[in-house]
């Protein structure tokens, strides 16, 4: 009689957990929907993530960057319970390579805060053109797929990972570019301290050791119509956050794309408040107006900036945090080679 009760008592518990609401989220539930109530012992639940048909944090940061947030507030509330989360990327229509990156990223980050606890499945887009990006961008090499792999295209250096300078990718990015705008090193000299400065400063400042995500960069170039493309991220605390606010910014809030407008013009940042650093963004800067590099685009927490042709920062405040830092530049092949 005793364990017909008790087995009744758990009976009754596990039913009153099924059935509790969905936890508090402070950003409307667009994308994650429930596929399954927990049946098993362990009460695992299975929720659907669905992506948006423009998938590029690029083009569509606002709601690419809710899209992502719903994700991290649904793993954080859920940490005591196992969760298996589909990813349904089948409707995206449009697609860049700066979303799939982070998507990446972002699966890397929740299997470390899980511990191997989450399980994590999806399918890939129906449409051909987005469905080939995927494939050709590397994203296959990262996650268990049954879908074939396609062969290397000479035209893209696929997605790389690493923690802090990497003197390997860096040579072959540069090589890269060498062979495809048919120019000398010297051409070349800016990329390798460019490069080199973002991966060092991914792994010495834009982690506090104390959040889930993992020290790593993510980097991926590709040739195309004359132009050589890269993109650069990072999943850490955000440039705006490690950036030093004067006492009415901290006493009165400045917006974020503000503040890394002040920080790309040269304006003292730094938190060391060491004279040899804030330097980094500046050179970047610099490298737009000189037009060694073109349409940089620069993403980071809130703040969006953009500076143009004419070497004019635009920045911006989007609606929600993309957290990390997302950097793209292009490189004219035509330019390179005079």
């Amino acid at each position: 009689m005793w364990i017909k009760r008790r087995n009744l008592k758990n009976l009754k518990k596990r039913k009153n957990k099924t059935n509790k609401s969905h936890i508090y989220n402070p950003i409307e539930n667009n994308y994650i929907k429930k596929t399954k109530s927990p049946t098993r012992k362990r009460d695992i639940e299975e929720v659907t993530v669905f992506a948006p048909e423009n998938f590029s944090i690029i083009n569509n940061p606002d709601e690419l960057s809710k899209f992502f947030d719903e994700i991290k507030y649904y793993i954080k509330n859920h940490k005591d319970n196992k969760v298996t989360i589909y990813f349904d990327l089948s409707k995206i229509k449009d697609v860049t390579i700066d979303a799939i990156m982070y998507l990446l990223a972002l699966i890397k980050n929740l299997q470390n805060i899980g511990l191997a606890k989450h399980t994590f499945r999806g399918n890939l887009p129906q449409n051909e053109i987005a469905l080939e990006k995927f494939k050709e961008s590397g994203f296959l090499d990262f996650v268990n797929s049954r879908v074939q792999k396609v062969n290397a295209n000479a035209n893209k250096i696929t997605i790389r990972t690493g923690q802090s300078n990497d003197s390997k990718v860096l040579k072959e990015i540069c090589d890269f570019v060498i062979e495809k705008a048919n120019c000398t090193r010297k051409n070349t000299k800016f990329l390798y301290p460019l490069m080199a400065e973002m991966m060092y400063n991914t792994y010495e400042h834009a982690y506090d050791g104390k959040s889930y995500t993992i020290k790593n960069w993510y980097i991926y170039v590709e040739c195309e119509n004359n132009l050589i493309k890269t993109t650069f991220l990072d999943t850490g605390l955000g440039i705006p956050s490690t950036l030093r606010k004067r006492f009415k910014e901290t006493l009165f809030g400045e917006q974020e794309g503000k503040l890394l407008e002040s920080a790309l013009n040269g304006e003292f940042r730094s938190k060391t408040k060491l004279a040899y650093r804030n330097n980094g963004l500046p050179t970047i800067k610099n490298y737009a107006i000189k037009k060694e590099i073109l349409n940089l685009h620069l993403l980071s927490n809130k703040a969006y900036c953009f500076i143009d042709d004419d070497a004019k920062i635009s920045a911006k405040e989007m609606k929600n945090k993309i957290m990390g830092t997302i950097f793209y530049w292009e490189l004219d092949i035509n330019g390179m080679r005079g």
